[in-house]
């Protein structure tokens, strides 16, 4: 089986969308074979079992990555603001293509285009990471396939609208 020449997690722009790498179909098939009458020496050269190998470990370490990271600090009345640093898996995606908004007191929302990431295998995250007085919380209310929405909490659990620095992992 034959490896795309697209980097798998970007797509190609057409057909094939952003996903993440399957062994099998995308990393190299899992079908490599040592030659019978020139095997390789284990201990010297890679085998088609090494080859396997790091392809069953790329495969399952990106079922537990999230495919894009950032950081932003909210503010009261933030409207399409980008985040400082976006850590992706897309490498087209930058802190520009990322929008965070205050859509109700304390309630934000963070999108992107569809088609951009790779399918979600698991819940985002949200982390603290810098607090102002009182807000104590950040947790997330909703997700979808292009957004991540987020309420902020003070000490008593109602919503808060500070200045709040977060990390938010989308898996």
């Amino acid at each position: 089986m034959s490896t795309p020449t697209y980097a798998v997690f970007d797509g190609d722009g057409g057909a094939n969308v952003p996903k993440r790498p399957v062994a099998s179909t995308d990393l190299g098939g899992l079908y490599k074979v040592n030659d019978i009458k020139y095997a390789p020496n284990p201990d010297t050269q890679v085998t088609a079992e090494d080859v396997k190998q790091w392809e069953m470990c790329i495969e399952r370490m990106a079922r537990m990555l999230p495919v894009l990271k950032f950081d932003i600090t909210l503010t009261t009345s933030m409207t399409g603001a980008h985040p400082a640093h976006v850590s992706c898996v897309n490498n087209a995606i930058g802190t520009s293509d990322v929008n965070v908004s205050e859509t109700g007191y304390g309630t934000y929302r963070a999108s992107w285009s569809p088609g951009t990431l790779p399918a979600s295998n698991g819940a985002p995250m949200v982390t603290v990471i810098k607090t102002g007085t009182p807000a104590l919380d950040v947790q997330i209310t909703s997700y979808s396939a292009t957004q991540v929405n987020f309420i902020t909490l003070d000490y008593t659990g109602a919503a808060y609208s500070s200045s709040v620095g977060i990390v938010v992992a989308v898996y």
